[in-house]
């Protein structure tokens, strides 16, 4: 047999067995009852159940989750006492302030009325919590959010009428969780949506930033194609399998390798976001002329960095702090610039997933899928309906060979030294190789947030 092949019948085994890096939490949590976004720039976005305590919190942009970090007494909280909290820590840090006093708040609950009850405890809250100036509470949302809401409704005018920037903001974050996209999350309930979001927010660490998630997929990765390897030998011990199975086996794996391929192909998918563009320095410098800076450092992130994300913080902090006619103004100025930089920043994204397009036509081969049709691009859906197609077709294949590999000679015995991987050497070596990488990732990830947190905290007094 194939050893490519074997890899994938292994690895598979392996997987269901319970030995990827991949874990999963079944652990029951309370209901998801409620999404608080809270844009001061940083911007925020918690979770809460029908008791308004915290079940999640999330910094959602880089100054999000340095306000955060290390904070780790929120969830449970009441939401005013949470509120309250971030608010002390977002004036203690510097981000609201005399130059930077006008806060965005967004409320979506299972019910109008229990949006409108949560909506005024937090206002409340962030307003009265702030005694050395007066903080306004804006709840037409930020310039940013503005831009996305109206080039949605562009893209589908059925939408235009029927809802509301509120309604928009729950499912862009739930969409920017990877697990729905927002065509999908537009038809979904909020309860749906605000469960998907908080179970995405208890998932990730309070340092999860976007430089160590990467790491952390590529280091999994590296691990679960080493442990195919070790239950490769496993296998190619099992005299006859090729023999009694015959082509079944190879063709099981044929789509079972595809299948992997392409939900890596899926898993960089997250990636690849319109706000990681960086900008050019053409684009760098119209946009500096066109607000009247004198250098690109306001609208650089923490990295060094022009990107529509940083870009897109700058610009929500400073319109919303300006009276209404210079605002307005800026807008006017920049609004080509910025569409050029949007335009450029989307076909980024369409470009580095369609990258893969090559990748998925030969996986797929002349096989015909509905609602799948590449000729004008890749998308996420038409990828998971590959996939699905495939393991419906793997799943019949593996029926046929379960039936029949209890009769193999040597098949129970590796079987069972397969179900006790964690003792082999092997294992443990990769899986040590595994945890130094995350942790590696980890201890960089939680540097960079703890210096840009004491950077931004008031030297103590003498």
């Amino acid at each position: 047999m194939k050893k490519g092949l074997l890899k994938i019948l292994g690895l598979t085994l392996a997987l269901v067995m319970g030995f990827s890096a991949f874990g999963c939490n079944n652990t029951a949590s309370a209901e998801a009852s409620s999404f608080v976004s809270v844009d001061i720039n940083p911007s925020i976005e918690l979770t809460l159940d029908g008791n308004d305590k915290v079940l999640s919190v999330r910094g959602t942009d880089e100054d999000g989750q340095v306000l955060l970090y290390g904070e780790t007494s929120l969830v449970g909280l009441d939401v005013e006492a949470a509120i309250e909290k971030i608010t002390f820590l977002a004036v203690e840090l510097g981000y609201l302030s005399e130059d930077n006093k006008v806060v965005n708040t967004s409320v979506s609950a299972k019910t109008k009325a229990l949006a409108d009850k949560v909506r005024d405890k937090v206002n409340a809250k962030i307003t009265a919590t702030v005694g050395d100036f007066n903080v306004t509470i804006d709840e037409e949302q930020a310039y940013s959010l503005k831009r996305q809401f109206e080039q949605f409704k562009a893209d589908y005018p059925e939408y235009a009428d029927s809802i509301t920037i509120e309604q928009f903001k729950l499912a862009l974050s739930a969409s920017e969780t990877g697990e729905v996209t927002l065509e999908a999350a537009i038809e979904m309930d909020a309860i749906e949506l605000i469960k998907i979001i908080s179970d995405a927010h208890k998932a990730l660490k309070d340092y999860a930033t976007e430089e160590y998630l990467k790491a952390k997929h590529k280091a999994e990765a590296e691990f679960n194609n080493n442990i195919s390897d070790i239950v490769d030998g496993i296998y190619e011990g099992i005299e006859g399998l090729r023999l009694i199975l015959g082509s079944q086996v190879e063709k099981y794996g044929d789509i079972m390798g595809s299948v992997r391929q392409l939900e890596g192909i899926v898993k960089s998918f997250k990636f690849e976001k319109v706000v990681n563009y960086e900008l050019t320095t053409n684009e760098v410098d119209a946009l500096v002329t066109a607000l009247g800076l004198s250098d690109s450092i306001p609208l650089q992130n923490a990295d060094g960095k022009v990107t529509l994300g940083s870009v897109y913080g700058y610009l929500d902090k400073t319109l919303k702090n300006l009276p209404e006619t210079d605002a307005e103004t800026v807008k006017t100025n920049i609004e080509g610039i910025i569409a050029g930089i949007e335009a450029n920043a989307k076909t980024y994204v369409e470009q580095a997933i369609n990258a893969h397009k090559a990748q998925i036509e030969t996986l797929l081969g002349n096989v015909q899928i509905e609602g799948v049709d590449l000729t004008d691009g890749v998308s996420k859906e038409e990828v998971k309906l590959i996939i699905d197609h495939f393991k419906a077709q793997a799943q019949t294949l593996l029926e046929t060979i379960e039936a029949h590999i209890k009769n193999i000679p040597g098949a129970k015995e590796a079987i069972e030294l397969a179900k006790n991987l964690k003792d082999h050497h092997g294992y443990n070596n990769h899986k040590g190789d595994m945890e130094d990488a995350i942790n590696a990732a980890k201890e960089t990830a939680q540097q960079k947030l703890q210096d840009l947190k004491n950077a931004r905290r008031p030297a103590p007094a003498n």
